[in-house]
C-alpha cells in the first residue's frame, strides 16, 4: 500500500489551501486502501454482505462452501446436490452432537461430481448428520 505523504498542518483561512494535488493525493491513498471501490470482484449490498469471487490463503483458493443438514441418513446413503458449480475439494459429514454417538457413527461421502455428492453412515439406523462441501 502507498503512503500518504502529509501536506498540514492546516489552520483556518491560511495556507497551505486545497489543491487539486492534496485531495489527488487523498483520493489515490483511500483507493489504495479500499478495494472494493475499483475491484470488479467485490460486490456489496449495503446490509454488511460482500460477495467476492474467491478467497485466497497461502495454501489455496476457496471458491464456494455450502453446508447442509440430513433428519435421517442411514447405511444407504442419500445424493446431495451440492450447488457448488464444480467438483468439491472437501466433503465432510458429521452426525449431529444431539445424538451422543458422534464417535461410534461414522460418515462416508462417495461419487464426488461437479453437481453432486452421495453421502452415508456406517449404521442402518437413522441418524441427523450435518454435512460441509469446499470447492
Amino acid at each position: 500500500m502507498p503512503a500518504y505523504s502529509n501536506t498540514g498542518p492546516f489552520v483556518n483561512n491560511t495556507t497551505p489551501g486545497i489543491s487539486a494535488t492534496f485531495l489527488n493525493n487523498i483520493e489515490n491513498f483511500l483507493d489504495s486502501i479500499n478495494s472494493s471501490a475499483y475491484d470488479t470482484h467485490v460486490s456489496s449490498d449495503g446490509s454488511g454482505n460482500v460477495t467476492i469471487a474467491s478467497v485466497k490463503f497461502a495454501t489455496g483458493i476457496i471458491k464456494a462452501i455450502n453446508w447442509g443438514f440430513i433428519a435421517s441418513l442411514t447405511n444407504a446413503g442419500q445424493t446431495i446436490t451440492h450447488g457448488l458449480g464444480g467438483t468439491p475439494a472437501f466433503v465432510k459429514g458429521q452426525v449431529s452432537a444431539g445424538t451422543g454417538r458422534t464417535d461410534s457413527v461414522l460418515t462416508y461421502v462417495t461419487s464426488l461430481s461437479a453437481t453432486t455428492f452421495l453421502i452415508s453412515t456406517n449404521s442402518a439406523s437413522n441418524f441427523p448428520v450435518w454435512w460441509l462441501a469446499i470447492r
